[in-house]
């Protein structure tokens, strides 16, 4: 981007020094045409004058338009170099608007795998949350299956406990009927 920005500003800085030049040009030319045309007024009055004068003045003609020359063509110079970049200009901002929109499409991209991250983010809390309900159950389950096998270990012992006092009743119940045959 910054050298773009350098680019359009050294094209500006270059713009604005042959707008310089073309002005300058432009007033030394005109300033040329009112010494011509002091020349030509003066000559008119005296003839004389004019032919002494006329030796310098097409010298001056001459130089004049040989200047005129250059300084057109300079000018058309300036405005082929002026042309030039003013479409180095336009690529240059063509470029920066495939940039801004390569960033945007990129901005895009990030802020959809964000969106993703966010929502993938939001799901592992929930499994999370679900994981850790269903620890606390396992945990609940251990605690209840415990709690179950130490209920069915006193009634197993209960359960021994009342046989052999029921063997021990049938045991004493038996002796007590054996003498009496």
């Amino acid at each position: 981007g910054l050298f773009v920005l350098d680019v359009h500003h050294a094209s500006q800085t270059r713009i604005q020094a042959l707008k310089k030049e073309v002005v300058t040009a432009v007033k030394e030319r005109d300033a040329l045409n009112s010494q011509l045309d002091t020349l030509k007024k003066e000559s008119s009055e005296s003839i004389e004058e004019r032919k002494k004068l006329q030796g310098g003045f097409d010298q001056q003609t001459q130089h004049l338009s040989k200047e005129l020359k250059a300084l057109k063509h300079s000018k058309m110079q300036l405005e082929e170099e002026h042309t030039s970049m003013k479409a180095d200009l336009k690529l240059a901002q063509d470029k920066l608007k495939e940039s801004v929109k390569v960033q945007e499409q990129l901005g895009l991209e990030i802020k959809a795998e964000q969106d993703k991250l966010q929502k993938d983010e939001a799901a592992l809390g929930k499994e999370e949350g679900e994981l850790k309900d269903a620890k606390t159950e396992v945990e609940k389950l251990r605690k209840e299956l415990e709690a179950a096998r130490k209920r069915i270990a006193e009634a197993e012992k209960l359960d021994e406990e009342l046989h052999n006092q029921l063997e021990s009743h049938i045991s004493t119940h038996q002796q007590a009927e054996q003498p009496g045959d």
